[in-house]
């Protein structure tokens, strides 16, 4: 994965998040056209190719990895991001479901923003992003983590895109 001026924010990102998930280590390799990062080889399925015990085994263990993250990282709610994403959700898609649900529940999701806290967040984290080696799940694909994000973001991220998908 070429991350050429993204090395110092990747290393920071590992370090940080390596403290609570499993993640498989990399490192640099240089080749004719820059620096590369490689991550270590993961043996084993990802959570898309799992049955349904090692699914469910995994989230219950990726939930309690999350709520250390949550007791260790998080950080105070912002009202701002709440009005921000609601904005951008009118903008967006203006007439549609989520934008009409946004635009007549927006006193209500503003203060409920105000009391949910902020975690750095993966951003899409994926069936696709975790694999279970050794009956354990260990997350891929770092490379765009960090921004902060509603706590509970990757975790309901990946419940949803797991069912949009049709897997249990």
């Amino acid at each position: 994965l070429r991350h050429v001026g993204n090395l110092d924010r990747d290393k920071a990102n590992h370090e940080r998040y390596a403290t609570y998930f499993n993640i498989p280590a990399w490192h640099t390799v240089e080749l004719d056209d820059g620096i590369w990062r490689s991550e270590t080889y993961l043996a084993d399925a990802n959570l898309v190719h799992s049955d349904d015990k090692v699914r469910a085994d995994s989230l219950k263990v990726l939930l309690q990895q999350y709520a250390v993250f949550a007791r260790k990282e998080s950080a105070p709610a912002s009202p701002a991001l709440t009005r921000a994403a609601i904005q951008t959700i009118a903008q967006s898609a203006p007439g549609s479901i989520p934008a009409r649900a946004a635009q007549r529940y927006a006193a209500d999701m503003e203060r409920l923003g105000a009391k949910v806290g902020l975690l750095p967040a993966h951003g899409d984290l994926s069936g696709q992003n975790v694999f279970v080696c050794g009956g354990q799940p260990w997350i891929i694909d770092w490379d765009t983590a960090g921004q902060d994000q509603p706590m509970f973001y990757d975790p309901l991220y990946l419940i949803l895109r797991e069912a949009e998908l049709g897997r249990p």
